[in-house]
């Protein structure tokens, strides 16, 4: 879980990834309270865990927690193509630095799949870069994007991105 997450990290951690997993109403709240994030992505919004959730509107109104919890110089990473992606722009364009990611070309990272099969995912990274990663199909395509929207927005080279995720 997160605590036994954070526990493992050291001062010789730089960055660290957490996930925020939840499903149930109030779980981010005590996720936040833990980990108090400097920076957040939201990856997805679906319809899962709707047992004590309830309707996608509910779920997406305890992710969007993580954004409401950064302050004013937080990266936060979202996703035009899902729900919401409008108005998340629109309401944390002008107080986060926001940064998206997806299929759309209106992202600031978007990314066409080349390929989505069996041994693998190739994406072409802002129409000129390809990309491919031994994970399969289409269902990773955003979450390897966010991946290198993340990694770019810290510093980390495309090629060097483009080598890590051909070694995943």
């Amino acid at each position: 879980g997160l605590s036994l997450n954070i526990l493992n990290c050291s001062s010789e951690h730089e960055f660290a990834v957490f996930e925020l997993g939840i499903s149930k109403f109030a779980e981010m709240d005590i996720l936040l309270d833990i980990l108090k994030p400097d920076h957040g992505l939201i990856t997805n919004i679906y319809p899962a865990h709707t047992e004590y959730l309830g309707q996608e509107d509910r779920i997406f109104r305890e992710k969007i927690k993580l954004f409401e919890n950064l302050n004013s110089n937080s990266l936060a990473f979202y996703s035009l193509d899902n729900t919401y992606g409008a108005e998340v722009k629109k309401e944390y364009s002008k107080s986060l630095n926001l940064k998206t990611f997806g299929l759309l070309g209106e992202n600031d990272y978007w990314a066409e799949i080349k390929n989505a099969g069996l041994l693998n995912t190739e994406l072409i990274f802002r129409g000129n870069f390809e990309i491919s990663v031994p994970l399969l199909g289409k269902q990773n395509a955003c979450n390897i994007i966010a991946a290198i929207a993340v990694a770019v927005e810290f510093g980390v080279d495309l090629e060097d991105c483009r080598k890590a995720l051909s070694d995943f």
